[in-house]
């Protein structure tokens, strides 16, 4: 049962500048509440990120009687097969069926596309998600766990390896290498899917970008790169070696080298997601980096 006097429709006859601020409201509303990652957004970020939708099609609104979003629930392409969907509600309008109404639209929605898979990332800190996710039909495919260190200056000792040479990554032309890397270390990855070089391009362009590429003998083996992602933390999108090259000392060196650059970009703090059960990772970055879980991501799909 819905809460008396809300109002589940589609955006048919609102342009999103008119939604756009209630929007961010409602962003921040909910991300404030139980995100520790959580950075305030503005509608100016929604119109921008919202501009390519469909908006009769791809959301879902919640009004409240006094005219107010206190939900929403939209769609969004993941992959080549397969589509994501989310449900977001005002925290203190939780318990009374709106986000479950809002999952029922969206998911119908969802499944007239023309894709073999729907798919829905929910982090553990919001275990109502979890638990509508399994009730709609969703199953667990994979987690991730969101880890965080402190870039303290113990952490940077000189690290260096005659046996490996180390370059930056900043030019155009390093992205095809960048992507070669990243397919095939992640290859095995149950939640991988390739990127195309214009999202890597987009990602190098990010602020605080800093990417390293790691060599022997003249041959790639490895890489490392993120970017800033607030003004004191630096979020490390993607690390790794090829096969082969694993436990010879050469992660630390180049972790050590990423996170010293990033501290004199002003940085405090980095973290990463890394798969669960990749026990050697986790014990790596708890060992040699100090890094702690805070919290995991838990990926679900369902077949159509």
């Amino acid at each position: 049962m819905v809460a008396d006097g809300f109002m589940i429709q589609r955006p048919v006859d609102k342009s999103l500048n008119l939604i756009a601020e209630e929007m961010a409201n409602l962003y921040n509303a909910v991300e404030g509440h139980d995100n520790p990652d959580f950075q305030p957004k503005d509608a100016a970020f929604f119109e921008k990120l919202y501009a390519p939708l469909d908006l009769e099609k791809d959301l879902v609104l919640a009004w409240n009687p006094e005219g107010h979003l206190d939900g929403m629930a939209r769609i969004y392409q993941m992959d080549a097969s397969a589509i994501g969907i989310s449900v977001n509600v005002r925290p203190s309008r939780r318990a009374v069926g709106i986000g479950s109404r809002l999952f029922d639209e969206i998911l119908k929605e969802a499944m007239s596309r023309e894709y073999a898979k729907i798919k829905t990332i929910v982090s553990s800190y919001r275990p109502y998600i979890i638990s509508l996710a399994k009730e709609k039909g969703f199953e667990r495919v994979d987690t991730k766990i969101r880890m965080e260190t402190e870039i303290s200056d113990d952490l940077l000792e000189n690290k260096e390896d005659t046996r490996i040479q180390i370059t930056e990554m900043k030019s155009e032309n390093h992205l095809d290498l960048w992507k070669k890397l990243q397919d095939s270390i992640f290859a095995d990855s149950p939640t991988y899917e390739p990127m195309s070089r214009d999202t890597l391009y987009a990602f190098q362009q990010k602020s605080g970008f800093i990417g390293l590429l790691t060599y022997q003998n003249g041959e790639p083996i490895g890489y490392c790169a993120g970017w800033e992602t607030n003004p004191n933390n630096f979020f490390i999108f993607g690390i790794g070696l090829l096969e082969g090259y694993h436990n010879q000392g050469y992660g630390t060196v180049l972790l050590t080298k990423v996170l010293h650059e990033a501290k004199k970009q002003g940085m405090s703090k980095s973290n990463l997601f890394v798969e669960v059960n990749n026990d050697p990772a986790i014990n790596f970055y708890k060992k040699k980096f100090k890094y702690e879980e805070k919290y995991r991501r838990i990926y679900f799909e369902i077949d159509k």
